[in-house]
């Protein structure tokens, strides 16, 4: 999964648009750090196995798993 590069932990419910033209149903949506995404991923039972950064640092990726 990419993560956020900033701090950051919001949820929201969007649409996917084209021009003012909605195009997709209302479906939720999350915007969260790393560190966030490994913390709401151990609750159900996820590790995190692997964090990795772009080459410039700019994106950042992180790799769950979950636990048998």
């Amino acid at each position: 999964m990419e993560a956020s590069t900033r701090e950051v932990d919001e949820r929201r419910r969007v649409a996917i648009h084209v021009g003012r033209h909605q195009v997709s149903p209302v479906f939720p949506w999350a915007t969260a750090a790393t560190l966030a995404l490994i913390r709401h991923g151990r609750l159900p039972g996820w590790v995190p196995i692997e964090q990795w950064t772009g080459l410039w640092g700019e994106r950042h990726f992180a790799v769950l798993r979950a636990c048998p």
